[in-house]
């Protein structure tokens, strides 16, 4: 302790305790040409990588929060949890499926419109321990981008798109949209919740009942959803004036120009935005989409 202090040192030294391998290939391909007045290139580029944590602090898992997982043999930050199955619709399917509770002789806490997850070590009974799994990982196994520029007689256009696939996201935002709407504006899919009017009618419920078991917002694969997008980042339009035409205008060069940026996404992601950082969505706000004119003027 007097050491530290002396060396003003307040925490214990970090050390180096993990291993990561990270195995993948790299490709960048690009073309160009010109057909008379008209110019064009083309360029594209992916990255293919797939990572596996190897060893860390001699097997100790580590939590980076109560979705994400570190150990060794997996992904970083794996996504850990329970496998959701949907909804019981009727007690009867709850006691069929949790067995183990009755042959202790406690009582089911599980019953219609509650969260019907996998029991994956068969012991007939929901736990933290022996039933949650990988249900996902944030890291893309490709990553890939395309340029597309061309120009003809002063006009020129530039296009670029990007996008990844093969990650996951973490929805932590419908834990509160198909919930009981008690901290936020429910999701229109919350008219698909079971209630037991809807079962007495045999309407099948396919969003759990939130004002029942408390297990039925925990983590859980219900809220992992593909990551996959591609996106239009980029595009411009842009005319330059003839030399001598800026010439008799006192300029060496005038450039006018439109673009626009982010301007369509295509992704089967159901929140705001598919580019998550670090792959858990608690209702990131999505990028903007912008435009803007533009005058390029060198004299």
């Amino acid at each position: 302790k007097k050491m530290d202090a002396q060396m003003g040192q307040r925490y214990d030294a970090l050390i180096n305790a993990a291993t990561v391998r990270n195995t993948g290939i790299e490709l960048t391909l690009g073309h160009q040409n010109t057909v008379g007045d008209f110019h064009y290139n083309i360029e594209g580029n992916m990255s293919i990588i797939k990572n596996k944590l190897r060893r860390l602090n001699g097997g100790e898992k580590f939590w980076v929060d109560d979705i994400r997982l570190s150990d060794e043999g997996i992904g970083l930050f794996t996504f850990w949890g329970f496998d959701y199955q949907g909804v019981f619709q009727s007690d009867e399917e709850a006691n069929k499926h949790w067995f183990g509770y009755a042959q202790d002789g406690e009582q089911n806490p599980y019953h219609a419109g509650d969260s019907k997850y996998a029991d994956l070590d068969g012991d007939g009974k929901l736990t933290e321990l022996g039933d949650r799994k990988d249900i996902g990982n944030p890291f893309p196994w490709l990553t890939y981008g395309l340029n597309l520029s061309c120009d003809w007689r002063g006009i020129d256009l530039s296009i670029f798109f990007q996008g990844v696939a093969g990650n996951e996201i973490y929805n932590r935002m419908r834990t509160r949209t198909e919930y009981n709407g008690t901290s936020t504006q429910l999701s229109t899919k919350m008219v698909n919740v079971w209630t037991q009017a809807k079962a007495d009618e045999g309407i099948i419920g396919t969003i759990p009942n939130p004002n029942g078991n408390s297990y039925n917002n925990t983590v859980s694969s219900r809220f992992v959803e593909k990551g996959d997008y591609l996106r239009l980042k980029n595009i411009q339009l842009g005319y330059t004036l003839p030399n001598n035409i800026s010439h008799k205008l006192g300029m060496s060069k005038c450039r006018v120009y439109v673009s626009g940026s982010n301007l369509l996404t295509w992704t089967k992601y159901t929140g705001y935005d598919p580019e998550v950082a670090g792959g858990v969505d608690y209702g990131n706000y999505p990028q903007a989409r912008t435009f803007m004119f533009g005058l390029n003027l060198s004299f």
